[in-house]
């Protein structure tokens, strides 16, 4: 580049000619990568190309380049870009001493530079200090005792830390991992002990609610005094179902207690129960209603007792459980037995 630079400046200058055949050779050797001084030396030789050096320059992020453009070159607009693109705090207080008296434009220029970078290394070290802050914040509550408000606190710090977490070191993000790790330990160690358990319970307890309304000594339902059992099935078999996956979920984790695991198999085994017993019921509630509405007035010992036996087998056959209220039908059924053995 020196070389080159020395024969488009010869005196007397070149013939035409060869300064042409110069210029071309420098062209060739700038298109090769890795040649920033030749965009340099081509940047001062071409006043027609020097926009497309310039930016070559800043594409390379070539420092002293633009440095140098930023002091030396002809063209102020060139030196103004130039030395809006300089970053490097060396080169930037060189250009600033520089141009202190030739350019101030370029001043201004470099002035800006430094005061906006001087701002971002506050806001850093800002940054910084904020997540040294939090990842204490989060030691501290990792190594505290359980509290009602542990959760909260614990997910809005791992929050706040997120949103600070881009650039930060290695050795931070290490301490953040370790208390994180250990305060969600904390979390699930007391959603075993406390909140699994808790959760089987009410499962228990939403399942004797629904069951509670069927009982025989039920008491009356507001706005619903006669309340039919067979209108329950669908809607007990979907609470189940419900409940289960509350249950399946928290088995999964933890085992229940003894008790509690007889009393949930209890429920489950009694909502079949009636379920069974009410679907069935329902199925062949025509056909059963018709035997009770037939007006039949047995005379005979043998008629009576056929059809009392007749009546007997469907109430096997419906097995109603006995701690459930009797649909209407069932107790039809029990009247019209109760007649026919009157017979």
């Amino acid at each position: 580049p020196e070389s080159f630079h020395t024969l488009l400046h010869e005196q007397p200058p070149l013939s035409p000619s060869v300064r042409q055949e110069v210029r071309e050779r420098l062209r060739g050797l700038v298109a090769e990568p890795g040649m920033p001084d030749l965009l340099v030396a081509l940047y001062h030789v071409e006043p027609l190309r020097q926009s497309e050096a310039l930016d070559h320059l800043i594409q390379a992020e070539d420092q002293a380049a633009l440095a140098t453009i930023s002091v030396a070159a002809d063209n102020s607009g060139c030196r103004r870009t130039a030395a809006t693109h300089l970053t490097d705090p060396t080169q930037l207080a060189a250009v600033l001493e520089s141009a202190a008296r030739r350019d101030r434009h370029v001043v201004r220029a470099v002035r800006t530079q430094l005061e906006r970078q001087a701002t971002e290394g506050r806001l850093q070290q800002e940054r910084e200090q904020e997540r040294e802050r939090r990842c204490v914040a989060l030691e501290a509550l990792a190594e505290a005792q359980w509290h009602d408000s542990y959760r909260h606190q614990f997910a809005h710090l791992l929050r706040k830390w997120e949103q600070l977490a881009d650039g930060a070191s290695d050795v931070l993000r290490q301490r953040v991992a370790h208390a994180q790790q250990h305060g969600e330990a904390q979390v699930e160690a007391y959603r075993r002990k406390v909140e699994l358990p808790l959760e089987m319970q009410r499962c228990c307890e939403t399942l004797e609610a629904a069951l509670a309304p069927l009982l025989v000594d039920a008491e009356p339902v507001a706005g619903n005094p006669t309340l039919d059992p067979l209108s329950h099935p669908a809607i007990l078999r979907e609470q189940l179902q419900q409940q289960q996956l509350r249950w399946n979920d928290a088995v999964a984790s933890v085992a229940p207690e003894d008790a509690l695991g007889r009393r949930w198999q209890s429920l489950c085994e009694q909502v079949e129960i009636f379920c069974v017993a009410a679907s069935s019921l329902a199925a062949q509630q025509n056909q059963w209603q018709l035997i009770v509405d037939e007006a039949v007035v047995d005379t005979s010992l043998e008629a009576a007792a056929q059809r009392s036996k007749l009546i007997g087998g469907i109430l096997q056959e419906i097995a109603w459980p006995a701690e459930y209220a009797e649909p209407v039908l069932v107790a039809e059924l029990c009247g019209a037995l109760q007649k026919q053995r009157q017979c």
